[in-house]
């Protein structure tokens, strides 16, 4: 996620459960998707954008 008013993104992880947790924050966008994609072996492809939680 990031804020209008920052350049960094932060991590927020949702359980099957919709528990919402936070994981980081990431100075920019390219960090925080290599970090999931350490992780979560999840390529740049699979991601999926979105406006809202």
């Amino acid at each position: 996620m990031q804020y209008t008013t920052d350049s960094g993104f932060y991590r927020f992880d949702i359980s099957q459960a919709g528990e919402i947790s936070e994981i980081g924050y990431f100075e920019t966008e390219k960090l925080a998707m290599e970090e999931v994609n350490r992780e979560f072996q999840v390529s740049l492809d699979e991601w999926e954008a979105s406006n809202t939680i």
